[in-house]
């Protein structure tokens, strides 16, 4: 297990994917520390360690995920909370990359 883990720490250290690379993949396949902070013209999931470009959520998937959401949040109570979430990440070569959005501007003071 000590070996396993000196690779995964070498690979870490080596390659990030970037536009120029990302669809060939290193020995062992990309680690989410590798592509976590790529910027790649599309969205993707890191999968058994190959770069996948996923497709857009349709309106349809949203609205399964919504309703549940909005009947939730109006039937909830303090000290509970109610969130929906849209990803799933299962491991570090399983995973969809972070997509960070600043909302502190839209929000009124």
């Amino acid at each position: 297990m000590g070996a396993a883990m000196a690779a995964e720490a070498e690979q870490e250290r080596g390659e990030r994917a970037a536009p120029e690379n990302w669809m060939h993949r290193p020995p062992g396949g990309w680690t989410y520390g590798q592509v976590k902070d790529a910027e790649l013209p599309f969205d993707g999931e890191l999968l058994d360690g190959n770069i996948a470009v996923r497709g857009m959520a349709v309106w349809w998937h949203n609205r399964v995920r919504n309703q549940p959401y909005y009947q939730l949040q109006s039937a909830r109570r303090e000290p509970f909370a109610v969130d929906c979430e849209q990803c799933v990440a299962i491991d570090d070569r399983n995973a969809p990359f972070p997509v960070d959005i600043d909302l502190r501007d839209l929000i009124e003071a």
